[in-house]
């Protein structure tokens, strides 16, 4: 279904309604509660002028950009008849989302956005997928299961503040990103390759780890801080595969509770300094600095 409305509004809320894929070549607010998985696009680009508000149950997807200059709310609920799990996946690198962005998916959530990204809340039950040319915030929180993947990819250029102190993810990748400053109510592990093109500020809730089934570096340009706010929490960043370059500063800093048990890190950065911060008293201690 193809619908071009100019500056009227498009609203289908009965309990039958049922789209596969739908576009809206030109609209002013949309709101639809579909009964099943529902996809936006029918390979060209949708342009919504006001705000997109979309219910299922199943899959929300597209099969073309989505831009919306107001506000999207997108809630992918379980239970319906359809093609998949309860995720939300608006990756088309044509997306623009200009007002804040709210989504709870019963599964996992992909956005990509071609310029920067405003989350309020986003809630998601399985893992995920950030992707923008600009900034990502948030004024709510960002959470997802124990176990899942939270990945940032920012570009180079895109800066990253995630700092509500409900956040929940315990497995993080940074695929690329300029300054991030991230908190997690939760501990957390580095999974594969980070790379911070200029400074990193995570604040964890207990450990903060690579994991130590698999290699993965973290790359920092500028200065890095790690903040705990767990009591006995550990600093594990010194396994033989972690080749870490962190060219500027490192501080081990503490909020709250929070305190640090054991700390191994490695740097194969040439210029590596001290860490600063480093606490007086430690159960277990291991530095490696490759190149210093």
């Amino acid at each position: 279904s193809s619908f071009d409305l100019g500056t009227g509004d498009f609203t289908v809320t009965g309990a039958n309604t049922d789209f596969d894929t739908v576009r809206f070549g030109s609209v002013n607010n949309v709101t639809v509660n579909d009964t099943n998985a529902i996809r936006i696009g029918q390979g060209a680009v949708s342009n919504i002028a006001g705000d997109l508000n979309v219910t299922s149950r199943g899959a929300i997807g597209t099969q073309g950009a989505v831009v919306v200059q107001g506000e999207t709310v997108l809630t992918a609920n379980a239970g319906g008849f359809g093609t998949s799990a309860a995720t939300v996946t608006l990756n088309n690198t044509g997306n623009d989302f200009v007002g804040p962005v709210t989504v709870t998916a019963a599964s996992s959530v992909t956005l990509t956005d071609s310029n920067s990204l405003a989350l309020t809340d986003l809630i998601s039950g399985g893992s995920i997928n950030l992707n923008t040319s600009g900034n990502i915030t948030s004024s709510g929180r960002v959470t997802l299961p124990n176990g899942f993947n939270f990945t940032i990819n920012a570009s180079a250029t895109g800066d990253v503040t995630l700092t509500d102190a409900s956040n929940e993810f315990t497995r993080l990748t940074i695929v690329s990103g300029r300054d991030l400053d991230l908190v997690t109510s939760t501990p957390v592990t580095l999974i594969g390759n980070s790379t911070v093109s200029r400074d990193l500020d995570l604040t964890a809730n207990g450990t903060i780890r690579h994991e130590f089934t698999t290699s993965g570096n973290i790359a920092v340009a500028g200065d890095t801080i790690f903040r705990v706010t767990a009591a006995n929490s550990d600093l594990l960043l010194g396994g033989t595969g972690n080749a870490n370059n962190f060219a500027g500063s490192v501080s081990m800093l503490t909020s709250g509770a929070g305190t640090y048990r054991d700390v191994a890190f490695r740097n194969v950065n040439a210029g590596a300094s001290i860490i600063s911060g480093f606490p007086a008293t430690l159960r277990n201690a291991a530095f490696v600095f490759d190149n210093a």
